[in-house]
Protein backbone atom coordinates (compact mmCIF):
# COMPACT_ATOMS: atom_id res chain seq x y z
CA UNK A 1 0.00 0.00 0.00
CA UNK A 2 1.00 3.47 -0.83
CA UNK A 3 1.10 5.90 1.97
CA UNK A 4 0.95 10.21 0.73
CA UNK A 5 2.19 12.56 2.48
CA UNK A 6 0.12 15.56 4.37
CA UNK A 7 0.83 18.47 6.28
CA UNK A 8 -1.14 18.92 9.47
CA UNK A 9 -2.61 22.15 10.27
CA UNK A 10 -1.63 23.57 13.61
CA UNK A 11 -4.06 26.12 15.00
CA UNK A 12 -3.30 29.19 17.72
CA UNK A 13 -4.71 32.60 18.46
CA UNK A 14 -3.56 35.58 18.27
CA UNK A 15 -3.86 37.54 21.59
CA UNK A 16 -3.93 41.42 22.53
CA UNK A 17 -1.74 43.84 20.12
CA UNK A 18 -0.21 46.56 22.18
CA UNK A 19 1.78 49.23 20.49
CA UNK A 20 4.32 51.97 20.88
CA UNK A 21 5.41 55.04 18.47
CA UNK A 22 7.04 52.85 15.49
CA UNK A 23 6.98 49.02 17.31
CA UNK A 24 4.13 46.72 17.98
CA UNK A 25 4.17 44.04 21.25
CA UNK A 26 2.14 40.57 20.05
CA UNK A 27 1.35 37.58 22.39
CA UNK A 28 -0.44 34.53 21.87
CA UNK A 29 -1.98 31.35 23.09
CA UNK A 30 1.23 28.58 23.39
CA UNK A 31 0.35 25.69 20.88
CA UNK A 32 0.86 22.04 22.71
CA UNK A 33 1.76 19.88 20.17
CA UNK A 34 4.73 18.16 21.59
CA UNK A 35 7.06 18.57 18.34
CA UNK A 36 6.71 22.32 18.49
CA UNK A 37 9.77 24.09 17.38
CA UNK A 38 8.61 27.40 17.76
CA UNK A 39 6.83 30.59 15.93
CA UNK A 40 6.93 32.47 13.27
CA UNK A 41 5.12 36.24 12.76
CA UNK A 42 4.75 37.18 9.64
CA UNK A 43 3.76 41.30 9.26
CA UNK A 44 3.49 43.96 6.44
CA UNK A 45 2.05 47.40 5.28
CA UNK A 46 -0.79 44.83 3.18
CA UNK A 47 -3.58 42.48 4.04
CA UNK A 48 -3.25 38.83 3.02
CA UNK A 49 -6.86 38.47 2.33
CA UNK A 50 -7.94 35.14 1.73
CA UNK A 51 -4.64 33.62 1.73
CA UNK A 52 -4.25 31.06 4.80
CA UNK A 53 -0.75 29.51 4.32
CA UNK A 54 2.62 30.92 4.17
CA UNK A 55 3.13 28.66 1.74
CA UNK A 56 0.85 31.05 -0.63
CA UNK A 57 2.64 34.45 0.17
CA UNK A 58 0.40 36.67 2.37
CA UNK A 59 3.33 39.25 4.17
CA UNK A 60 6.31 41.10 3.11
CA UNK A 61 8.21 40.66 6.84
CA UNK A 62 8.54 37.47 9.10
CA UNK A 63 10.66 36.83 12.32
CA UNK A 64 11.14 32.96 14.20
CA UNK A 65 10.09 33.17 17.49
CA UNK A 66 10.60 30.36 20.37
CA UNK A 67 7.81 31.93 23.22
CA UNK A 68 4.37 33.49 23.03
CA UNK A 69 5.17 37.07 22.49
CA UNK A 70 7.36 39.06 20.14
CA UNK A 71 8.29 43.19 20.06
CA UNK A 72 8.24 44.60 16.20
CA UNK A 73 10.06 47.07 16.00
CA UNK A 74 11.29 49.89 13.20
CA UNK A 75 7.74 50.01 12.21
CA UNK A 76 7.18 53.25 10.13
CA UNK A 77 4.87 55.71 11.36
CA UNK A 78 1.48 56.67 10.18
CA UNK A 79 1.39 53.68 8.58
CA UNK A 80 -1.25 50.65 9.23
CA UNK A 81 0.12 46.77 9.84
CA UNK A 82 -0.97 43.51 9.41
CA UNK A 83 -0.07 40.85 11.47
CA UNK A 84 -0.41 37.03 11.63
CA UNK A 85 1.31 33.93 14.11
CA UNK A 86 1.90 30.62 12.69
CA UNK A 87 3.44 27.62 14.75
CA UNK A 88 5.78 24.41 12.94
CA UNK A 89 7.37 22.06 14.70
CA UNK A 90 10.70 20.05 14.63
CA UNK A 91 10.28 19.03 10.68
CA UNK A 92 9.95 22.47 9.68
CA UNK A 93 5.97 21.69 8.90
CA UNK A 94 4.12 24.66 8.93
CA UNK A 95 0.47 26.15 10.59
CA UNK A 96 -1.91 28.00 8.73
CA UNK A 97 -2.09 31.85 9.69
CA UNK A 98 -4.09 32.72 12.99
CA UNK A 99 -6.72 35.58 12.46
CA UNK A 100 -5.02 38.72 11.11
CA UNK A 101 -4.68 41.72 13.83
CA UNK A 102 -3.65 45.39 12.16
CA UNK A 103 -3.10 48.48 14.11
CA UNK A 104 -1.97 51.84 12.62
CA UNK A 105 1.56 53.26 13.78
CA UNK A 106 1.03 57.03 15.10
CA UNK A 107 3.35 59.74 14.26
CA UNK A 108 5.15 60.31 17.14
CA UNK A 109 4.91 64.09 17.47
CA UNK A 110 1.31 63.54 17.56
CA UNK A 111 -0.65 63.94 21.54
CA UNK A 112 -3.79 62.99 21.07
CA UNK A 113 -6.84 64.76 23.60
CA UNK A 114 -8.25 61.69 24.21
CA UNK A 115 -6.36 58.06 24.36
CA UNK A 116 -6.67 55.85 21.52
CA UNK A 117 -9.17 52.73 21.64
CA UNK A 118 -7.01 49.42 21.97
CA UNK A 119 -10.11 47.15 22.18
CA UNK A 120 -13.46 46.89 21.65
CA UNK A 121 -16.73 44.60 22.16
CA UNK A 122 -18.77 43.90 18.87
CA UNK A 123 -21.78 42.66 17.37
CA UNK A 124 -22.04 39.46 15.46
CA UNK A 125 -20.53 39.38 12.00
CA UNK A 126 -23.08 40.01 8.77
CA UNK A 127 -24.25 37.70 6.68
CA UNK A 128 -21.83 37.16 4.14
CA UNK A 129 -22.48 39.76 1.02
CA UNK A 130 -20.19 40.21 -2.37
CA UNK A 131 -17.57 38.21 -0.38
CA UNK A 132 -17.77 40.78 2.54
CA UNK A 133 -18.61 40.84 6.34
CA UNK A 134 -19.14 43.95 8.28
CA UNK A 135 -19.77 44.27 12.10
CA UNK A 136 -20.37 47.31 14.43
CA UNK A 137 -18.53 48.30 18.10
CA UNK A 138 -20.52 48.12 20.97
CA UNK A 139 -18.09 49.18 23.38
CA UNK A 140 -14.51 50.39 23.31
CA UNK A 141 -11.60 50.86 26.24
CA UNK A 142 -9.89 52.65 27.60
CA UNK A 143 -12.29 55.45 28.87
CA UNK A 144 -13.32 58.33 26.40
CA UNK A 145 -11.15 56.76 24.16
CA UNK A 146 -10.89 57.88 20.64
CA UNK A 147 -9.92 56.31 16.96
CA UNK A 148 -8.22 53.50 16.82
CA UNK A 149 -8.42 50.64 13.85
CA UNK A 150 -11.06 48.27 14.97
CA UNK A 151 -11.80 45.09 12.98
CA UNK A 152 -15.15 45.92 11.03
CA UNK A 153 -14.89 44.30 7.70
CA UNK A 154 -13.19 40.72 7.09
CA UNK A 155 -13.48 38.89 3.43
CA UNK A 156 -15.32 35.89 3.55
CA UNK A 157 -16.86 32.87 0.79
CA UNK A 158 -20.52 33.74 -0.18
CA UNK A 159 -23.26 31.14 2.02
CA UNK A 160 -20.21 30.85 4.37
CA UNK A 161 -20.09 30.98 8.14
CA UNK A 162 -17.13 33.10 8.69
CA UNK A 163 -15.05 30.01 8.84
CA UNK A 164 -12.34 30.17 6.65
CA UNK A 165 -9.97 27.12 7.46
CA UNK A 166 -9.49 24.71 4.65
CA UNK A 167 -10.14 20.93 5.46
CA UNK A 168 -7.65 18.71 5.52
CA UNK A 169 -7.00 15.06 3.87
CA UNK A 170 -4.62 13.19 5.86
CA UNK A 171 -4.85 9.67 3.65
CA UNK A 172 -6.36 8.67 0.02
CA UNK A 173 -5.04 5.56 -1.12
CA UNK A 174 -6.13 3.23 -3.82
CA UNK A 175 -4.22 -0.48 -4.97
CA UNK A 176 -1.14 -0.08 -7.06
CA UNK A 177 -2.86 -2.37 -9.57
CA UNK A 178 -6.02 -3.80 -10.05
CA UNK A 179 -8.20 -5.67 -13.21
CA UNK A 180 -11.60 -3.79 -13.09
CA UNK A 181 -12.51 -0.14 -13.79
CA UNK A 182 -13.74 0.02 -11.02
CA UNK A 183 -11.14 0.52 -8.86
CA UNK A 184 -11.64 0.40 -4.64
CA UNK A 185 -10.93 3.40 -2.78
CA UNK A 186 -8.71 2.19 0.31
CA UNK A 187 -8.43 5.21 2.49
CA UNK A 188 -10.61 8.61 2.15
CA UNK A 189 -9.86 10.24 5.70
CA UNK A 190 -10.17 14.12 6.07
CA UNK A 191 -10.39 16.43 9.22
CA UNK A 192 -11.46 20.10 9.75
CA UNK A 193 -11.66 22.80 12.51
CA UNK A 194 -15.78 22.51 12.74
CA UNK A 195 -16.77 19.70 10.46
CA UNK A 196 -16.14 17.91 7.10
CA UNK A 197 -19.19 17.72 4.95
CA UNK A 198 -18.40 16.66 1.31
CA UNK A 199 -16.39 13.89 -0.38
CA UNK A 200 -15.20 14.00 -3.94
CA UNK A 201 -13.50 11.18 -5.56
CA UNK A 202 -12.75 12.61 -9.30
CA UNK A 203 -10.68 11.71 -12.37
CA UNK A 204 -9.83 15.31 -12.91
CA UNK A 205 -7.63 17.46 -11.70
CA UNK A 206 -10.20 20.28 -10.07
CA UNK A 207 -12.93 20.17 -7.62
CA UNK A 208 -14.56 22.24 -9.43
CA UNK A 209 -16.24 19.00 -11.55
CA UNK A 210 -16.44 17.24 -8.51
CA UNK A 211 -20.08 15.41 -7.31
CA UNK A 212 -20.12 15.58 -3.61
CA UNK A 213 -21.15 13.01 -1.23
CA UNK A 214 -21.76 13.54 2.38
CA UNK A 215 -19.67 10.34 2.93
CA UNK A 216 -16.47 9.24 1.64
CA UNK A 217 -16.69 7.13 -1.72
CA UNK A 218 -15.46 3.69 -1.15
CA UNK A 219 -14.88 3.05 -4.89
CA UNK A 220 -14.60 4.81 -8.58
CA UNK A 221 -15.06 3.69 -12.04
CA UNK A 222 -12.83 5.24 -14.67
CA UNK A 223 -13.70 5.96 -18.06
CA UNK A 224 -12.22 2.75 -19.99
CA UNK A 225 -9.44 3.67 -21.86
CA UNK A 226 -7.21 0.61 -22.54
CA UNK A 227 -4.22 -1.28 -19.95
CA UNK A 228 -2.44 1.78 -18.14
CA UNK A 229 -2.01 3.94 -15.59
CA UNK A 230 -4.88 5.86 -14.32
CA UNK A 231 -5.13 9.04 -11.97
CA UNK A 232 -7.48 9.83 -9.22
CA UNK A 233 -7.82 12.69 -7.48
CA UNK A 234 -9.46 13.54 -3.76
CA UNK A 235 -11.36 16.68 -2.70
CA UNK A 236 -13.25 17.29 0.36
CA UNK A 237 -15.19 20.38 1.98
CA UNK A 238 -16.55 21.86 4.84
CA UNK A 239 -19.97 23.51 5.74
CA UNK A 240 -18.68 26.87 5.00
CA UNK A 241 -17.47 25.71 1.01
CA UNK A 242 -14.14 25.81 2.15
CA UNK A 243 -12.11 23.11 -0.21
CA UNK A 244 -9.41 21.06 0.73
CA UNK A 245 -6.06 20.98 -1.32
CA UNK A 246 -5.99 17.92 -3.60
CA UNK A 247 -4.81 14.30 -2.57
CA UNK A 248 -3.79 12.05 -5.34
CA UNK A 249 -2.66 8.49 -6.08
CA UNK A 250 -2.38 6.16 -9.39
CA UNK A 251 -3.22 2.64 -10.06
CA UNK A 252 -2.69 0.48 -13.05
CA UNK A 253 -5.79 -1.07 -14.84
CA UNK A 254 -4.99 -4.22 -16.47
CA UNK A 255 -8.29 -4.29 -18.18
CA UNK A 256 -9.76 -5.70 -21.64
CA UNK A 257 -10.99 -3.02 -23.55
CA UNK A 258 -11.45 -1.54 -27.17
CA UNK A 259 -9.34 0.87 -26.74
CA UNK A 260 -6.09 -0.73 -26.44
CA UNK A 261 -3.46 0.32 -24.61
CA UNK A 262 0.74 1.43 -25.17
CA UNK A 263 1.97 1.36 -22.00
CA UNK A 264 3.29 -2.09 -20.30
CA UNK A 265 1.91 -3.71 -17.24
CA UNK A 266 3.92 -3.14 -13.82
CA UNK A 267 5.72 -6.44 -12.98
CA UNK A 268 6.68 -5.48 -9.43
CA UNK A 269 4.66 -3.42 -6.45
CA UNK A 270 6.76 -0.42 -5.31
CA UNK A 271 10.18 -1.73 -6.58
CA UNK A 272 12.33 1.10 -7.69
CA UNK A 273 13.32 4.17 -5.92
CA UNK A 274 13.72 7.74 -7.44
CA UNK A 275 16.29 10.35 -6.24
CA UNK A 276 19.53 12.58 -6.73
CA UNK A 277 21.92 15.09 -5.77
CA UNK A 278 21.69 18.73 -4.66
CA UNK A 279 24.13 21.06 -5.04
CA UNK A 280 25.07 24.79 -3.86
CA UNK A 281 22.41 24.85 -0.84
CA UNK A 282 22.67 26.72 2.05
CA UNK A 283 19.08 27.02 3.61
CA UNK A 284 15.86 24.35 3.64
CA UNK A 285 14.28 23.23 0.53
CA UNK A 286 11.43 21.17 -0.01
CA UNK A 287 10.29 18.96 -2.76
CA UNK A 288 7.67 16.72 -3.65
CA UNK A 289 7.17 14.26 -5.98
CA UNK A 290 3.79 13.04 -8.25
CA UNK A 291 2.68 10.76 -4.97
CA UNK A 292 2.57 13.24 -2.91
CA UNK A 293 5.45 12.87 -0.91
CA UNK A 294 6.85 16.05 0.38
CA UNK A 295 10.76 15.79 1.60
CA UNK A 296 12.83 18.81 3.47
CA UNK A 297 16.61 18.89 2.58
CA UNK A 298 18.46 20.82 4.57
CA UNK A 299 22.38 19.63 2.83
CA UNK A 300 23.79 19.05 -0.11
CA UNK A 301 24.64 15.53 -1.43
CA UNK A 302 22.45 12.90 -2.60
CA UNK A 303 18.44 12.34 -1.27
CA UNK A 304 16.05 9.34 -1.85
CA UNK A 305 12.51 9.60 -1.89
CA UNK A 306 10.69 7.36 1.19
CA UNK A 307 8.05 6.63 -1.48
CA UNK A 308 8.91 3.69 -4.13
CA UNK A 309 7.64 3.78 -7.87
CA UNK A 310 6.33 0.34 -9.98
CA UNK A 311 7.97 -0.89 -13.35
CA UNK A 312 6.73 1.72 -16.16
CA UNK A 313 5.56 4.11 -13.81
CA UNK A 314 5.94 7.91 -14.37
CA UNK A 315 7.60 10.00 -12.11
CA UNK A 316 8.19 13.75 -11.05
CA UNK A 317 10.17 15.85 -8.66
CA UNK A 318 9.62 19.74 -7.99
CA UNK A 319 10.87 21.96 -6.17
CA UNK A 320 7.66 22.83 -3.77
CA UNK A 321 9.08 25.63 -1.46
CA UNK A 322 12.31 27.50 -2.20
CA UNK A 323 15.36 28.15 0.63
CA UNK A 324 15.55 31.77 1.39
CA UNK A 325 17.34 34.23 -0.82
CA UNK A 326 18.13 31.21 -3.22
CA UNK A 327 16.38 29.77 -6.25
CA UNK A 328 16.55 25.93 -7.00
CA UNK A 329 16.23 24.23 -10.25
CA UNK A 330 15.61 20.32 -10.83
CA UNK A 331 17.29 18.90 -14.14
CA UNK A 332 16.03 15.54 -14.88
CA UNK A 333 12.93 15.87 -13.01
CA UNK A 334 10.55 13.64 -14.55
CA UNK A 335 9.80 10.57 -16.59
CA UNK A 336 8.96 6.95 -16.34
CA UNK A 337 10.58 3.66 -14.53
CA UNK A 338 12.32 1.07 -16.56
CA UNK A 339 14.13 -1.13 -14.86
CA UNK A 340 16.80 0.64 -12.59
CA UNK A 341 16.56 2.70 -9.86
CA UNK A 342 16.13 6.60 -10.58
CA UNK A 343 19.54 8.41 -9.13
CA UNK A 344 20.19 11.38 -11.52
CA UNK A 345 18.11 13.74 -10.91
CA UNK A 346 20.32 16.79 -10.33
CA UNK A 347 18.92 19.76 -8.39
CA UNK A 348 21.39 23.09 -8.18
CA UNK A 349 21.03 26.23 -5.92
CA UNK A 350 22.01 29.02 -6.24
CA UNK A 351 22.33 32.43 -4.55
CA UNK A 352 23.42 33.77 -1.17
CA UNK A 353 20.81 31.88 1.14
CA UNK A 354 19.84 33.05 4.63
CA UNK A 355 18.84 29.47 6.15
CA UNK A 356 15.11 29.72 5.81
CA UNK A 357 12.60 28.99 3.16
CA UNK A 358 10.90 31.64 0.87
CA UNK A 359 8.20 31.79 -1.76
CA UNK A 360 9.31 30.60 -5.05
CA UNK A 361 10.70 33.11 -7.81
CA UNK A 362 9.34 35.44 -10.22
CA UNK A 363 11.78 34.95 -13.04
CA UNK A 364 11.57 32.37 -15.29
CA UNK A 365 14.26 29.89 -16.00
CA UNK A 366 15.60 29.62 -19.59
CA UNK A 367 13.64 28.58 -22.53
CA UNK A 368 14.46 24.30 -22.99
CA UNK A 369 13.80 22.85 -26.34
CA UNK A 370 11.41 20.85 -27.55
CA UNK A 371 8.14 20.82 -30.38
CA UNK A 372 5.16 21.14 -28.49
CA UNK A 373 4.01 23.95 -26.56
CA UNK A 374 1.03 23.64 -23.27
CA UNK A 375 -1.18 26.60 -22.20
CA UNK A 376 -4.72 27.50 -21.90
CA UNK A 377 -7.11 30.25 -20.37
CA UNK A 378 -7.88 32.61 -17.42
CA UNK A 379 -10.98 33.76 -16.22
CA UNK A 380 -12.75 35.56 -13.49
CA UNK A 381 -9.13 37.00 -12.63
CA UNK A 382 -8.50 40.30 -10.89
CA UNK A 383 -5.16 40.13 -9.41
CA UNK A 384 -1.85 38.49 -10.01
CA UNK A 385 -1.41 34.58 -10.03
CA UNK A 386 1.82 32.58 -10.48
CA UNK A 387 1.49 29.26 -12.02
CA UNK A 388 4.45 26.52 -11.98
CA UNK A 389 5.17 24.05 -14.43
CA UNK A 390 6.71 20.61 -13.63
CA UNK A 391 9.43 21.55 -15.87
CA UNK A 392 10.38 24.68 -13.33
CA UNK A 393 9.21 27.21 -14.92
CA UNK A 394 7.17 29.99 -13.53
CA UNK A 395 4.76 32.36 -14.94
CA UNK A 396 3.42 35.40 -13.90
CA UNK A 397 -0.48 36.67 -14.89
CA UNK A 398 -2.03 39.52 -14.27
CA UNK A 399 -4.94 39.39 -16.96
CA UNK A 400 -7.92 37.18 -18.28
CA UNK A 401 -7.79 35.46 -21.79
CA UNK A 402 -4.72 32.92 -23.37
CA UNK A 403 -1.64 32.08 -22.15
CA UNK A 404 1.29 29.81 -23.16
CA UNK A 405 4.07 28.19 -21.24
CA UNK A 406 7.56 29.40 -22.65
CA UNK A 407 9.07 26.42 -22.41
CA UNK A 408 8.14 23.53 -24.90
CA UNK A 409 7.59 19.97 -24.69
CA UNK A 410 9.03 16.75 -26.36
CA UNK A 411 6.78 14.07 -27.89
CA UNK A 412 5.17 12.00 -24.99
CA UNK A 413 6.34 13.47 -22.29
CA UNK A 414 4.27 14.51 -19.06
CA UNK A 415 3.26 18.35 -18.37
CA UNK A 416 1.86 19.66 -15.45
CA UNK A 417 0.65 23.36 -14.30
CA UNK A 418 -0.28 24.10 -10.82
CA UNK A 419 -1.55 27.37 -9.66
CA UNK A 420 1.59 28.19 -7.05
CA UNK A 421 0.78 31.61 -6.00
CA UNK A 422 -2.84 32.50 -5.47
CA UNK A 423 -3.90 36.69 -6.35
CA UNK A 424 -4.77 38.26 -3.19
CA UNK A 425 -8.31 37.47 -2.50
CA UNK A 426 -9.28 35.15 -4.49
CA UNK A 427 -8.98 31.19 -4.98
CA UNK A 428 -7.96 30.09 -8.51
CA UNK A 429 -8.24 26.58 -9.68
CA UNK A 430 -6.65 24.36 -12.25
CA UNK A 431 -8.79 22.24 -14.58
CA UNK A 432 -7.00 19.82 -17.21
CA UNK A 433 -3.74 20.48 -15.85
CA UNK A 434 -1.67 17.50 -15.92
CA UNK A 435 -0.96 14.88 -18.85
CA UNK A 436 1.34 13.78 -21.89
CA UNK A 437 2.08 15.04 -24.66
CA UNK A 438 0.69 13.72 -27.97
CA UNK A 439 1.23 14.96 -31.69
CA UNK A 440 -0.31 18.19 -30.85
CA UNK A 441 0.23 21.16 -28.52
CA UNK A 442 -1.85 21.73 -25.33
CA UNK A 443 -4.24 24.85 -25.12
CA UNK A 444 -7.36 23.41 -22.95
CA UNK A 445 -6.14 23.69 -19.31
CA UNK A 446 -8.71 25.98 -18.09
CA UNK A 447 -7.95 28.11 -15.16
CA UNK A 448 -10.70 30.06 -13.10
CA UNK A 449 -10.39 32.32 -10.29
CA UNK A 450 -13.56 33.48 -7.85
Amino acid sequence: MKKILFLSALFLMLGNVAFAAGSATLTWNANTESDLAGYKVYYGTASRGLITHPSNGGYTNSVSVTGTSKVISNLTEGKTYYFSVTAYDRSNNESAYSQEKTKFIPLSNTIPTNPTCTSWTYSEWSTCTSYQQTRTILTSSPASCTGGYPQLVRSCVPGSTGDTIRPSISSFTIPSSVSSYTVPISTFVATDNVKVTGYCATAVNSSLDCIWSSSPQTSFTFVAAGKKYYTLYGFVKDAAGNISYRAVDTVYIDASDTGGGTTPPPTTTGTYTVGGTVSGLSGTLVLRSNKGEVLNITSNGSFTLATKFDKYAPYAVVVYTQPSGQTCRVAGSAGTIISTNVTNIQVTCTGTGTGGTTPPPTTPPPTTTGTYTVGGTVSGLSGTLVLRSNKGEILNITRNGSFTLATKYAQYTSYAVVAYTQPSGQTCRVAGGVGTIVNNNVSNIAISCQ
